[in-house]
């Protein structure tokens, strides 16, 4: 699967122990463009991705190729984004994709006024 966003963080390589012996692990943070960006985090132990992460700054637009996967454990399910190849995206996003939040006042209607008759107050 193709994933497009920001990197907003990186997180501290952590070595881990497999059977074959320790390796390297790194997870990094995305933000998804839309109207409500998502953020996604992608796990990675492929060695050319965590050194490209290295070396690539924050707010940098890119391309992940990957995949996620759900599990159950216990009655509860949990999901991971795997990442298995990572580059910068050469495309411009789209000009009505923005990673910010809608501009405005979105705040809710004020209520209705109260009238004196408590029967009349009721919603339905």
């Amino acid at each position: 699967m193709e994933f497009f966003g920001k990197l907003t963080h990186k997180l501290d390589t952590e070595t881990i122990d497999t059977k074959t012996g320790p390796k390297a692990k790194m997870t990094f943070v995305v933000l998804q463009p839309g109207q409500w960006g998502k953020s996604l985090a992608f796990e990675t132990m492929n060695a050319s991705v965590i050194t490209f992460m290295a070396d690539t700054s924050i707010g940098t637009e890119l391309k992940i190729l990957g995949d996620a996967t759900s599990r159950e454990h216990n009655g509860r399910w949990y999901t991971s984004a795997y990442a298995g190849m990572v580059e910068i995206s050469k495309s411009e996003p789209a000009k009505d994709i923005s990673y910010a939040k809608p501009e405005g006042n979105h705040a809710a209607s004020p209520p209705p006024p109260v009238s004196g008759n408590p029967a009349e107050d009721l919603p339905f």
